[in-house]
């Protein structure tokens, strides 16, 4: 079998889709950084039961005007 040689526009394809990654994931590292933090997330679990318990609540009085 023969040696594949890459040549230079396959490198600087590569090169390129590599620099893209990483330019997206440097947009990506705040949004984790927040959402790994312990208070971020025990506040987006507290508004979520709010939420939840408010429209349990709607839903049991209409049901409640309707009958």
């Amino acid at each position: 079998m023969g040696q594949v040689t890459a040549t230079e526009g396959d490198l600087m394809k590569k090169l390129k889709v590599i620099d893209q990654r990483q330019e997206r994931s440097k947009k990506r590292r705040p949004w984790l950084k927040w959402l790994c933090n312990p208070r971020s997330l025990r506040l987006l679990i507290l508004f979520g039961q709010m939420i939840f318990s408010f429209i349990k609540m709607l839903i049991e009085l209409m049901q409640m005007f309707r009958s």
